[in-house]
C-alpha cells in the first residue's frame, strides 16, 4: 500500500510539471528593424522579424507563423529574404514562452 502511495505521489508531480517543446525551426527573413532609444532613455536592440518557412512544427506548444528576434540570435548579416534555420524552445509554465536562439542562414 505504501508503493502505491509513493507512484501515487510521483504521478502527480509529474503531471504538474512544466512542458517544453525544442526543435530546428526554418524560416524567411520578412524585415530588419534597427535598434532605438526610446524617449525614457532605455536602449532597445536591433531585431529580425521572422516568418514560418515550412509546414507547421509538430508538437509546437505555440503557434510560429511569425516573430521577431534580436539580431544577436543570428550567427551572421541577414537581410530580408534570407531562409534560416533557428533552434526555437517553447516552454509553458503558466503561459508559453518561446525563445529563438543560433540561427544560420541555410
Amino acid at each position: 500500500m505504501r508503493i502505491l502511495g509513493v507512484v501515487a505521489a510521483a504521478l502527480l508531480l509529474a503531471s504538474c510539471g512544466t512542458t517544453e517543446w525544442a526543435a530546428d525551426v526554418q524560416f524567411k527573413v520578412t524585415r530588419i528593424n534597427p535598434g532605438y532609444q526610446s524617449k525614457s532613455g532605455d536602449q532597445h536592440p536591433a531585431t529580425a522579424e521572422i516568418a514560418l518557412d515550412q509546414d507547421p512544427a509538430p508538437g509546437a506548444l505555440d503557434r510560429l507563423d511569425t516573430r521577431s528576434t534580436e539580431l544577436s540570435a543570428f550567427a551572421e548579416d541577414v537581410v530580408p529574404g534570407d531562409a534560416v534555420t533557428c533552434k526555437v524552445t517553447q516552454r509553458d509554465d503558466d503561459g508559453i514562452v518561446t525563445t529563438i536562439t543560433n540561427c544560420h542562414r541555410r
